[in-house]
């Protein structure tokens, strides 16, 4: 599974990768051709993969790391291990996955699953969890643009270059308020207080009244990503930030 992973990246992201195992016999069919009673598909598949890597300028390295040896990495390894072997035990019979692609799709949606849990507990990102509420959600990082993207990101995070976010990084700011109305200048004026952008405010707000039926009236309608018209309202909210010109330089 990791060599499928690396496939993906070019040699100029990753061109080295090193894999630790504790198992001597494993490492000794893969390198050392070792003869094995089973699994020989599985051997043939993995030593087909370093070497077409390999023949694509990716260096994989095996190499063996002492197995209870109070070594971190491989200790995670082992209690990973462990936890999958618990949990395969209580799987019903219809769970039990048998090929590689039912492999990765069930790791994928365990860790989807683990991810959501820690999302949702974190002490962490909760102003931008009040708009990307699910881990499974994808956004496209180029749409409307990805300048466009980023502002629109930043005004969920709240890390913006907004004056309330950077009064308290940068010290060259000396005021959090709006410079036109003399409010802190956070998302919520900026998108809906600000009389300098009235214009502009009124004319966004119309046109997602006419795609969806509604006048927004708080920041979940503007910013939350599934919602429904979501990349019509990102569109729309892009020619505001565009016309406020707020976000210019």
């Amino acid at each position: 599974m990791v060599l499928d992973y690396i496939e993906s990246f070019s040699k100029e992201q990753i061109n080295t990768l090193t894999l630790f195992s504790d198992s001597q016999t494993a490492l000794g069919i893969l390198t050392l051709n070792w003869k094995s009673d089973s699994y020989h598909q599985t051997i043939n598949e993995i030593k087909g993969k370093i070497k077409n890597l390999n023949e694509h300028g990716f260096l994989i390295n095996l190499n063996w790391t002492p197995g209870h040896a109070n070594i971190k990495g491989n200790d995670e390894a082992d209690s990973l291990a462990k936890e999958a072997a618990k949990e395969a035990e209580t799987l019903a019979v219809d769970d039990i996955v048998f090929t590689k692609q039912d492999v990765k799709k069930a790791a994928r949606n365990s860790v989807t699953k683990k991810w959501q849990r820690r999302w949702e507990n974190s002490d962490t990102g909760r102003h931008y969890f009040r708009f990307h509420p699910e881990v499974k959600d994808k956004v496209k990082k180029d749409f409307p643009s990805k300048k466009m993207y980023n502002i629109i990101n930043s005004l969920r995070t709240g890390y913006s270059k907004l004056n309330a976010y950077q009064f308290i990084i940068n010290q060259h700011i000396d005021t959090e308020t709006c410079h036109h109305c003399k409010q802190k200048e956070n998302v919520q004026h900026y998108l809906f207080e600000c009389d300098l952008y009235s214009d502009a405010r009124d004319k966004l707000f119309h046109q997602i009244y006419f795609i969806t039926g509604q006048i927004p009236t708080d920041l979940d309608n503007l910013l939350t990503i599934n919602l429904p018209n979501a990349e019509n309202i990102n569109q729309l909210l892009a020619e505001y930030i565009e016309e406020t010109n707020r976000f210019s330089g």
